[in-house]
């Protein structure tokens, strides 16, 4: 059993002794070799995402190495633990010549924050690597059609209505509500709902 702690390229040299025989001369050699590990990108840039959405990258893990060698994961440790970034796989085996996808999510909490984290790519007994996250989360672009409404001069006994839309330029549907007081003079045909990504509610006041 030849197990290397190093690099290194031993030759031993061993005589078998039989009864009856000359001895004979046997040579052992080996050749012990750090693994080595590349990746495809040291820094993962998710841009700006609206908070709610969730975004995955993708980095190849590849062993340019000659021989093979398991690999792990590790998220480097900082005061203000940021929890927007993931890693789908924390540990792996890479045969030599042999690339693994590895999967990395942002998925923001909060609004008008930048996240980052950093993970290290460790192989056993051979190099590491660093991989840097960046990340932006956004709110909600979310606004009436109108922000001042005149109705007029109307008659005592008479009403008059208004239209004014409620749109949401973002990509995921969000709530709304109006605060009406219930002594108010004006009313609305809708008061609370869900605006689609995309999309628009028409209000009648």
């Amino acid at each position: 059993t030849y197990s290397p702690k190093q690099c290194e390229v031993p030759i031993v040299s061993m005589v078998l002794c039989l009864n009856g025989e000359e001895e004979k001369v046997i040579k052992v050699s080996a050749v012990a070799k750090y693994p080595l590990l590349s990746v495809s990108d040291t820094s993962l840039d998710f841009e700006e995402l609206l908070v709610g959405k969730s975004e995955v990258k993708e980095i190849l893990i590849q062993n340019t190495g000659q021989v093979p060698t398991y690999f792990k994961i590790e998220k480097e440790k900082s005061e203000d633990e940021d929890t927007s970034f993931s890693v789908a796989v924390k540990k792996g085996f890479l045969p030599p010549g042999e690339s693994f996808a590895v999967a990395f999510k942002f998925q923001p909490k909060l609004v008008n924050v930048c996240s980052n984290a950093h993970y290290t790519i460790r192989s056993k007994g051979g190099n590491y690597i660093s991989i840097s996250c960046f990340g932006v989360g956004i709110g909600y672009d979310v606004h009436l059609s109108a922000k001042n409404m005149n109705f007029g001069e109307v008659s005592q006994g008479n009403t008059t209505n208004r239209l004014v839309n409620v749109v949401n330029n973002s990509d995921l549907a969000t709530s709304f509500q109006f605060l009406v007081d219930r002594k108010n003079l004006f009313s609305f045909s809708v008061s609370e709902g869900v605006v689609p990504a995309r999309g628009s509610i028409r209000v009648i006041i």
